[in-house]
């Protein structure tokens, strides 16, 4: 991993970017819940030096979101927004699909 931290696979919810192949210590190093690293695993991942806008697939830049629950990326203006959002943001794919609380 890239961190270097002596942390068993299982228990740091290891995340491989698709991109570069780096692997991260998602739960520990990357401060990462459980479930946005379940939810990262479903897509191809990209660490933050890889990280594309999920819409548009081009660099990300300045203006950036990420979805708290799945760590996708994006331009405010692929969706539609005129600004960041304030607070905590979920793309439309984590709001449309409710997921248990275990």
């Amino acid at each position: 991993a890239v961190c270097k931290a002596d942390v068993p696979s299982e228990l740091c919810g290891a995340l491989r970017c698709a991109n570069c192949g780096k692997s991260y210590h998602a739960i520990t190093c990357l401060q990462m819940g459980k479930k946005t690293v379940r939810r990262a695993k479903r897509w191809k991942w990209r660490c933050d030096d890889c990280k594309v806008c999920f819409t548009c697939a081009k660099d990300t830049g300045e203006d950036i979101m990420l979805c708290y629950k799945c760590d996708k990326a994006f331009h405010p203006k692929c969706l539609g927004l005129a600004s960041l959002p304030d607070s905590k943001w979920a793309c439309g794919d984590c709001a449309s699909h409710a997921e248990p609380n275990n």
